[in-house]
């Protein structure tokens, strides 16, 4: 049974579909975000909405956008603290009066300074050696590591990590899917297709097609019709029995791949 048919949204940029796409690009961007005080973030509605907008609509986005980047903060201020701030200080652009956030940007930001020596291979005995018998200079003495040996893997042990590989990727795509993320889940599933290539017989044919069906559906969501031909296309190629179950299957991604089993026969 193939998933084909992927959740709608009732409000363009809501929910966490976006969040991870507007988090990677704002900590990517840095100090130039800052330069743009309450810009919209990519996936968000722009102008950015406030709780305050007399649009009921606008508003309620705004509550439940701040409330998901203050769910958000907290669970990454522990780890990164300055990314937290980062999505503190953008739910004060949507909630200027939010008291987690304000609370959250009070608290002070305390930088740590981490000893890294340098790592080598080779004889731990020669890199402290190097220091001369000074403990306050062996301190920063190379750290020697031995690598270990490579284990021995029989064939079918790497057949089934790589099975599970795959596997884990189309869960991935799945559920990008289910989410609406229709370019993450084109973009899974272009790392799939390699791994898939290392599959062999029914292993190969049974994930290359579902792959490939999970493919042409989210190109299908964004219009891209052509990519969704090909895409169907190589599920054919990979399975030429392949049927999708029309209770799980929407009616557009049925017809597409209709179509190109039609086209194969003429």
């Amino acid at each position: 049974m193939v998933e084909g048919q992927a959740p709608r949204r009732s409000f363009h940029g809501s929910g966490r579909s976006q969040l991870a796409t507007a988090l990677a690009m704002a900590w990517l961007a840095g100090p130039a975000t800052a330069q743009v005080p309450c810009a919209a973030w990519p996936g968000e509605p722009d102008p950015l909405p406030r709780i305050t907008d007399t649009d009921t609509l606008r508003a309620r986005w705004a509550g439940l956008r701040a409330r998901e980047l203050n769910e958000a903060a907290a669970r990454l201020e522990p780890g990164d603290p300055q990314g937290a701030r980062t999505l503190w200080q953008h739910v004060l652009c949507i909630a200027p009066r939010d008291p987690e956030a304000a609370a959250g940007l009070a608290e002070p930001v305390i930088w740590v300074a981490i000893h890294r020596p340098e790592l080598r291979r080779g004889s731990a005995d020669a890199a402290a050696g190097e220091q001369g018998g000074d403990a306050w200079a062996e301190l920063d003495a190379p750290i020697a590591l031995a690598a270990p040996p490579a284990p021995q893997r029989s064939a079918t042990r790497q057949a089934e990590n790589g099975s599970a590989s795959v596997d884990a990727l189309l869960r991935e795509t799945a559920g990008h899917l289910r989410a609406a993320r229709f370019e993450a889940a084109l973009e899974s599933a272009q790392r799939a297709r390699p791994r898939v290539a290392t599959l062999t017989g029914k292993a190969r044919a049974s994930r290359s097609a579902q792959l490939e069906v999970f493919a042409a559906t989210a190109a299908l969501a964004l219009g891209r019709e052509a990519e969704a031909r090909d895409c169907l296309g190589r599920a054919l190629d990979a399975n030429p029995a392949l049927h999708l179950d029309p209770a799980t299957t929407s009616p557009k991604v049925q017809r597409a791949f209709d179509a190109a089993r039609a086209e194969r026969t003429r």
